[in-house]
């Protein structure tokens, strides 16, 4: 399934005594604490109706999973915020240091999911693909990250903030099971509706953010 594929990569082949280790630890217990696996689901049910191979659907939910979950593990140390879904989050429960090493191994992984597509004639655009929506995330980290201690007072630089953050990682699965498929005529527009969707849920996380906080209670975080 697709919980034991992302285990299976993090974990790799070290002993058990390995594996209660730092980062690894720390990316097991990530992964096994639940969430929603909308990206997963986006990008199997996307790949499936399109005609992909399972396997190959299922290496793209697990890639499309564990970089989600690679983004929200440095989003916490970033925001020090304390908890995810309910559980410590990691940089609170492990330190700063393994929690910058969980979200890099959860990053490496990643790509090792795409190894394990069987059919590769389209790997290399695949690679560049997770690439440019990876860096695309990070540019929407640091646009936030510069905005500590000062209000936003441009829409147009918020808009731009809140797509990189949050769209390029919704538009991803979808992208990516188009892209194998072979339909890139439609890659344009399955961006443009699944940025849309990420930008109107990223506005309702930061108002509800926003209410929690004057409500001084912690809000709802990202599944």
């Amino acid at each position: 399934d697709l919980n034991g594929m992302m285990l299976g990569l993090v974990r790799g082949d070290e002993s058990e005594a390995d594996r209660a280790v730092g980062p690894i630890a720390a990316a097991s217990e990530v992964l096994s604490s639940g969430g929603h696996r909308v990206r997963a689901r986006l990008a199997f049910h996307a790949g499936v109706t399109l005609g992909l191979d399972s396997r190959d659907a299922m290496a793209i939910s697990a890639a499309a999973e564990l970089l989600h979950n690679a983004s929200l593990v440095h989003d916490d140390l970033h925001d020090r915020e304390t908890t995810r879904r309910g559980q410590p989050a990691v940089w609170a429960a492990f330190g700063d240091e393994v929690a910058i090493c969980t979200g890099d191994l959860l990053l490496s992984a990643a790509y090792a999911a795409l190894s394990g597509l069987k059919s590769f004639r389209l790997l290399p655009e695949l690679l560049a693909l997770v690439h440019r929506r990876t860096r695309r995330v990070i540019c929407g980290q640091c646009s936030e990250l510069s905005t500590r201690g000062r209000q936003i007072d441009s829409m147009a630089f918020y808009e731009k903030m809140a797509l990189a953050k949050s769209g390029a990682l919704l538009s991803l699965p979808l992208e990516m099971a188009f892209l194998l498929a072979d339909k890139k005529a439609w890659l344009g527009e399955v961006r443009e509706a699944a940025e849309g969707f990420g930008l109107s849920y990223q506005i309702m996380d930061d108002i509800a953010d926003v209410e929690s906080d004057a409500a001084g209670v912690c809000g709802p975080r990202a599944v």
